[in-house]
């Protein structure tokens, strides 16, 4: 193993698999604002009332995401590891590991995340959009840069794009063997 987050599937990824239903609680009024800002979203305040483009773009995620929540799952699994201040009891009592999580008390926070794939860029620190790393070369040394680095602030999500743009998959790489000269292997978690 040349870099490595600690990171494994049993206890940090969920239990349950992905999923692609996308009810509207999933993505609300308090999301957007949170993601974008009160300024850019709301029409008016004291309660926020979406503009027609923020509840456009909205409406169309709820629809992106019924082919499946994987970034939001890769993304908030890695945040959940990552940072001391957000544990499994944050979400649900009682809960020691990512993998002890219903997926009813985590919907929110993986539905938050899931909005990362969206071309659309966010403001919210910590909610970022694309990263660029394209080619096997450029993806393993980004990798195995950022699981050799201490900071958390900016971990990666794996994603599969079909050639025509119609629909991909989202991972989490936690790890990287090298098996040969020139043979790399990167360890992800599926959900």
């Amino acid at each position: 193993i040349v870099a490595s987050l600690g990171f494994f599937p049993n206890p940090d990824g969920y239990s349950f698999p992905n999923y692609g239903d996308g009810p509207d609680s999933d993505l609300t009024v308090d999301d957007m604002v949170y993601i974008y800002g009160a300024d850019k979203v709301c029409k008016t305040t004291s309660p926020c009332v979406l503009t027609a483009a923020a509840e456009a773009w909205r409406l169309a995620w709820i629809d992106l995401v019924k082919g499946g929540h994987c970034a939001g799952m890769a993304m908030s699994s890695l945040l959940i590891f990552d940072r001391a201040d957000l544990t499994p009891a944050t979400y649900q009592g009682g809960a020691n590991v990512t993998y002890d999580l219903t997926k009813a008390n985590v919907r929110r926070l993986i539905a938050l995340y899931a909005t990362t794939q969206m071309r659309t860029p966010v403001n919210r620190t910590g909610l970022t959009g694309n990263v660029t790393a394209y080619g096997a070369s450029s993806v393993l040394n980004t990798l195995i840069s950022n699981f050799n680095t201490s900071s958390p602030a900016d971990r990666y999500r794996m994603g599969f794009v079909k050639a025509d743009g119609t629909g991909g998959h989202a991972v989490t790489p936690y790890a990287v063997e090298q098996r040969g000269a020139d043979e790399y292997w990167i360890y992800v978690y599926d959900n």
